[in-house]
C-alpha cells in the first residue's frame, strides 16, 4: 500500500529573507559587503545603502563586467535590507543584464519581487537562482514563501525544509516549518 504526504499550513510567511551578496575586489565594495553583514537596524541599513551605492557608482561602466555586476548585486542587497523592493528589483535586473549567469542577482530579484507581491515572477527568478546553483538557505526560504502564496503547500514545505538542511541554525525557515502539520494517508 502506498502512502501519500498531506501537508497543511497555518497562516503565511510574509517577509523575504536577507539578500545575497557577492564579493567585490575594491575597497568600497569590500566596505559595502562588510556593512551588509552588520546587524540589521535602521542606522546600519542606511550606512550599507550609502556605501553600496557609492561602490556601484564607482564601478558603473567598469571594463570587468563581473565587478560591475557584483556591485549592482550588492546594491540590490542593500535596497532589500532597507525594504526598498522597487529599487532592489531595478538593481538586480541591471546586474542580470550585465552578467546573466549571476545567481545572487536572481536571488535578490526574487526577494524584491516577493516583497512587491509579484509571486509568479518571484518564483521564476528564484527557480533561476537555484538552477544556477545558488544553494543558500535564503533562496529556498524565499521560494517557500512564494510557493505558499501560490498555493503549492507541499513545495513550500520542502523548500523550508531544504533551507534548514542547508543551515540548521536558520531560524526563519525552522519557524515556518512549525506551522505545518504533516500526516500520511493511504493511497
Amino acid at each position: 500500500m502506498r502512502q501519500g504526504l498531506v501537508l497543511t499550513a497555518l497562516l503565511f510567511a510574509t517577509v523575504p529573507a536577507a539578500a545575497e551578496t557577492s564579493t567585490i575586489q575594491n575597497a568600497t565594495g569590500a566596505q559595502c559587503v562588510a556593512q551588509l553583514k552588520r546587524q540589521v537596524n535602521a542606522e546600519n541599513s542606511e550606512r550599507a545603502l550609502g556605501t553600496c551605492y557609492q561602490a556601484a557608482s564607482e564601478r558603473a561602466g567598469a571594463e570587468d563586467s563581473f565587478i560591475e555586476a557584483t556591485s549592482r548585486t550588492n546594491l540590490s542587497a542593500a535596497y532589500l535590507r532597507s525594504k526598498d523592493f522597487s529599487n532592489a528589483v531595478v538593481e538586480a535586473r541591471k546586474a542580470i543584464d550585465i552578467l546573466p549567469g549571476m545567481a545572487p542577482a536572481y536571488a535578490n530579484l526574487g526577494a524584491g519581487l516577493l516583497g512587491q507581491g509579484k509571486f509568479a515572477d518571484a518564483l521564476t527568478a528564484l527557480d533561476t537562482a537555484v538552477r544556477l546553483n545558488d544553494q543558500s538557505e535564503r533562496v529556498y526560504y524565499n521560494r517557500g514563501i512564494v510557493k505558499e502564496y501560490l498555493g503549492d503547500i507541499k513545495g513550500a514545505y520542502y523548500d523550508y525544509r531544504k533551507a534548514t538542511q542547508i543551515n540548521p541554525n536558520f531560524r526563519p525557515a525552522a519557524e515556518e516549518l512549525t506551522r505545518f502539520k504533516v500526516t500520511t494517508r493511504p493511497g
